[in-house]
């Protein structure tokens, strides 16, 4: 598989990262799969990282589709994370958080900087699979905060 080349702050098509994502209206399109097979090789590129939007893939679409992968998997940042095998989310919304804050260290294969950040505990998010499937869960500690962390980027 190629090495996919993912955006930088502060390279030129950094702007993306600000850029709205589109709502996919259609799942199984060439273009969805693209930006799934291309964020599945920065991961695999990028090994110490959970999580990957397809605005941070530089790709063909001016305005990058809503699609988001995370890997659960115990590592430095998150030690206690569960595995859990690869989970594509697509127009991933989060539909109830707690109040709760937790700080947790996070970084960004975009922003080569790690921090701590107070996240909410747990939140519930729904999205659609791979296969169109409506998905609605509550993720707690590190899934919490991977999925969490896509909504932002």
């Amino acid at each position: 598989m190629a090495k996919t080349s993912v955006v930088m702050i502060p390279d030129s098509g950094s702007w993306i990262l600000w850029t709205p994502t589109a709502m996919v209206s259609k799942v199984k399109t060439p273009v969805v799969r693209e930006y799934i097979q291309k964020m599945e090789s920065a991961l695999q590129t990028h090994p110490r990282h959970r999580g990957v939007s397809a605005n941070q893939i530089e790709g063909r679409a001016r305005i990058a589709p809503r699609v988001c992968l995370v890997q659960s998997m115990p590592g430095p940042w998150y030690p206690k994370a569960p595995v859990e095998d690869t989970t594509v989310m697509i127009n991933l919304e989060i539909v109830e958080r707690s109040s709760e804050l937790v700080l947790g260290y996070e970084g960004c294969m975009s922003v080569p900087v790690v921090g701590l950040v107070a996240r909410s505990s747990w939140i519930r998010v729904c999205y659609l699979g791979e296969d169109g499937v409506c998905v609605e869960r509550r993720v707690e500690e590190a899934l919490a905060r991977l999925s969490f962390t896509r909504m932002i980027i």
